[in-house]
C-alpha cells in the first residue's frame, strides 16, 4: 500500500516552551520569537513547524495571525513553504546570504572585478587556516577538483570542477562564516561567468588550464603546511584568474556592475535558488 505524504512526514516541532501572546500583540512578535527560536538552534535546520492551527492555539492568536507571520519568516528565507507537507525551516543557510548580500551589492554600485579581488582576499584566509587545519579528506578533495577541471569535456564540467575546487578550499579552513560567505561569491561569480563567457569548451579549458599547476601549488603548500606559501600561492592564482578575465579580447564586462539590468534574471534565479 502506498504512504500517503502526510504519513512520511517528519513530526513538527514542540513549541510548548513558546509564551501564549495577549491580543495586542501582532503579527511581528511571533516571527520574532520564531526567528530567534530558528538562529538560536531551538529550532533546528530542516525542521517542521505545527500546523497553522497548532500555532494559532499556542500563541492564543487567529490563524491569519500565523499566515501573516509564516509569510514574512518566508520572505526573510528563513522558512519555505511545501504545499500538502507543511512549513519547514531552511537548510541551505547560504540562501540568507544570498538575498541580503546580493541586493547591498546591486545598492552599492559593486562591480565584477570587485567581487574577483573579494573573493581573493577571502580565499586567502581559508589559504591560511587550511595550512593549520585541513585534513587527508580535505586535501584528497582538493586534488579531484583540480583533476575534474583538466578532464572537463565541456564548459559546464569543466566550470563545475572549478567551483568544486574553490568550495573545497573553503571547506579546508574549517570555518563557518568563510565557508558561507566565500561559497556565496564563488556561486555569484559562477553565474556571471557562465552569463558573459561563451559556451565553448575549449575557450574554457585554455582559461583554467593555465591555472592548473597554481592550482597544484595550493594543494602541496597546504600538505607542507606552509603557512606563507600557501597564501602566496592563493594570490598567484587569483591573480593570474583576474589578469585572464580582465585582460582577453573578449568582451568581459569585468567592469560592469552587478545593479545593470543584463543580471536582473541571473540575480534573480540566484536569489530564489534552494
Amino acid at each position: 500500500m502506498p504512504t500517503s505524504r502526510a504519513a512520511s512526514r517528519p513530526p513538527a516541532v514542540n513549541l510548548s516552551g513558546a509564551s501564549t501572546l495577549r491580543s495586542t500583540n501582532t503579527a511581528e512578535r511571533i516571527v520574532e520569537e520564531l526567528r530567534g527560536l530558528i538562529a538560536t538552534g531551538k529550532i533546528s535546520k530542516g525542521a517542521r513547524l505545527p500546523t497553522e492551527r497548532d500555532l494559532a492555539g499556542t500563541y492564543g492568536v487567529s490563524p491569519s495571525t500565523i499566515r501573516e507571520a509564516i509569510r514574512a519568516l518566508a520572505v526573510m528565507g528563513l522558512v519555505e513553504v511545501r504545499h500538502g507537507s507543511g512549513t519547514y525551516v531552511v537548510e541551505d543557510t547560504g540562501a540568507l546570504v544570498r538575498s541580503s548580500l546580493i541586493t547591498a551589492m546591486q545598492m552599492e554600485g559593486v562591480q565584477i572585478s570587485e567581487v574577483l579581488r573579494l573573493l581573493s582576499l577571502i580565499n586567502e584566509q581559508a589559504a591560511s587556516r587550511a595550512a593549520e587545519r585541513a585534513t587527508p579528506e580535505n586535501l584528497h578533495a582538493l586534488s579531484e577538483a583540480n583533476n575534474a577541471v583538466a578532464r572537463g569535456s565541456t564548459s559546464r564540467e569543466i566550470l563545475d570542477g572549478v567551483v568544486s575546487f574553490l568550495t573545497a578550499l573553503l571547506e579546508c579552513a574549517h570555518e563557518p562564516l568563510l565557508r558561507v560567505f566565500g561559497g556565496f561569491l564563488i556561486q555569484l561569480l559562477d553565474r556571471i561567468e557562465s552569463d558573459l563567457f561563451p559556451d565553448d569548451a575549449q575557450f574554457w579549458r585554455t582559461l583554467t588550464g593555465n591555472a592548473y599547476e597554481d592550482r597544484k601549488a595550493i594543494i602541496q603548500a597546504i600538505s607542507q603546511k606552509n603557512h606563507d606559501a600557501v597564501v602566496q600561492a592563493v594570490r598567484k592564482y587569483h591573480a593570474g584568474a583576474i589578469d585572464l578575465l580582465e585582460t582577453s579580447s573578449l568582451e568581459t564586462g569585468s567592469g560592469s556592475k552587478l545593479s545593470d539590468e543584463r543580471f536582473a534574471s541571473l540575480i534573480s534565479s540566484l536569489i530564489t535558488k534552494r
